[in-house]
């Protein structure tokens, strides 16, 4: 529809702002030409893009809330100072997780569901990193978990622990309360005392 929209006007035009790559199938491409034969026009797809004169839809980031950072990158020449920081950055920093990691025997963090979004930078993932760096052991609360979250956060040798008791709908869980995250806790904290223990008599498991 856009390409026989594009080619329909009386312009000699060029693709500076396109839909996707050259080898894309059914995009516009920078570089195509297209119109009906007519003025010299440079063409681009994107009205952002377009009036601001920025190329921002493949900088790192951009599609972060729903694509609010793709618009104020487009819009940064309008801002007297714009920077893109990642949020688990700056939300780190703010609680001071460094020192509270120098203090720390264990961190517990958490996301509303561990799945495969986790391995691009979730807070969970950041925190974990970061108790890593620390030698600090970490302990993954969510509310949901999936097999890829918790792949995700095997690497830094993070417990992953999941608050859901069953399969269950969003609205179930909510309708839940307080309770399971309660017996999570209590779970969690069986957990670390079990470890203590075996830590305090050098018990070794047999398997």
């Amino acid at each position: 529809a856009m390409r026989k929209a594009v080619d329909s006007i009386a312009i000699d035009g060029t693709i500076v702002i396109g839909e996707g790559p050259e080898d894309a199938i059914h995009v516009l491409y920078v570089g195509e030409r297209v119109g009906a034969g007519g003025r010299a026009a440079d063409v681009a797809l994107d009205a952002l893009e377009g009036a601001t004169g920025r190329r921002e839809r493949e900088a790192p980031g951009a599609g972060a809330a729903g694509g609010t950072t793709f618009a104020l990158l487009c819009l940064r020449d309008r801002f007297r100072s714009l920077e893109l920081a990642p949020g688990i950055d700056l939300l780190m920093a703010e609680a001071g997780l460094a020192r509270r990691l120098a203090a720390a025997d264990i961190v517990v963090t958490g996301e509303g569901r561990i799945d495969e979004q986790t391995a691009f930078g979730k807070t969970a993932l950041g925190v974990a990193r970061r108790a890593r760096e620390a030698g600090v052991a970490c302990i993954a609360v969510g509310g949901g978990v999936t097999a890829e979250g918790i792949a995700a956060l095997a690497p830094l040798g993070v417990m992953v622990v999941p608050v859901a008791e069953r399969p269950q709908s969003v609205e179930e869980a909510m309708a839940a309360g307080a309770g399971p995250l309660e017996r999570c806790g209590e779970r969690i904290a069986r957990l670390i005392s079990l470890g203590v223990t075996l830590e305090v008599t050098g018990a070794t498991t047999v398997g």
